[in-house]
Formats: structure tokens, sequence, C-alpha cells
């Protein structure tokens, strides 16, 4: 697990009540398996992308993100952009490859979904 600073990191709170106010991109860089078994995390702007193919998939072009995944490419600062996984691991190695992308306001779910499920805001 990378050990990101505090601005790239989100309390499920925090998430919780972000997604409240903002129409936030959520990615999941979990495998298809793990959210079958254990649910997702609700947003407009939700996606999965595994972590093997992260990478490659900030480098899409625009239309050929939202081709393959559904919704628009994040751009911009990453401001309005939450990743998780299940304990924290892949999200905090995933943001470094955001930040990486241009992406540098991104942040990682503190816990993971794990965390989000334990604090009682899985459906």
């Amino acid at each position: 697990m990378v050990d990101l600073p505090p601005h790239q990191k989100i309390s499920c709170a925090g998430l919780k009540e972000r997604l409240q106010k903002e129409d936030l991109y959520v990615i999941d860089v979990r495998n298809p398996p793990e959210i079958e078994q254990s649910g997702f995390i609700s947003s407009r702007r939700r996606v999965n992308i595994p972590f093997p193919e992260f990478e490659s998939a900030l480098n899409l072009e625009q239309n050929d993100f939202q081709a393959k995944y559904g919704i628009p490419k994040p751009t911009g600062d990453g401001s309005d952009l939450v990743i998780h996984c299940m304990i924290g691991g892949r999200g905090s190695k995933a943001i470094v490859l955001a930040e990486k992308s241009g992406l540098h306001k991104a942040q990682n779910l503190d816990g993971g979904y794990k965390k989000w499920a334990a604090d009682g805001f899985a459906k």
C-alpha cells in the first residue's frame, strides 16, 4: 500500500457527504467478482476499472474511454474523482497513476469498500 498524504484521502463519511452534494466520479478498481460479492458505491458516474487496466484506461482518448466504460473520461485536476478498492492498497496505487495523468486532486477512499460497508454506508 502506498502511504498517501492526507489531501489524497477521503473518509467514508466525507465521501457520503460529498455524494449527497456533488456528481462525483467513483472509480472502483476491484475485480468484477469482488463487486458481485460485496456490492458497490452508488454514483451516477460510477465505473469499474480493474486495477490491472487502470493505467491504460487513463491513456485512452475521451471517445474511446466513453465507448469502453460508458461514462466520460475524468478530466481537469481530478477534484471530482474518488478511487477505491476493497481495503485501500490498489486504490492508493491508482491515485499515484492518476496523479501522473494530471488528476492530482483525486482522492482514495480511506479503508476502501470494506470500511464503507462496516461504517453502514453499503446498501
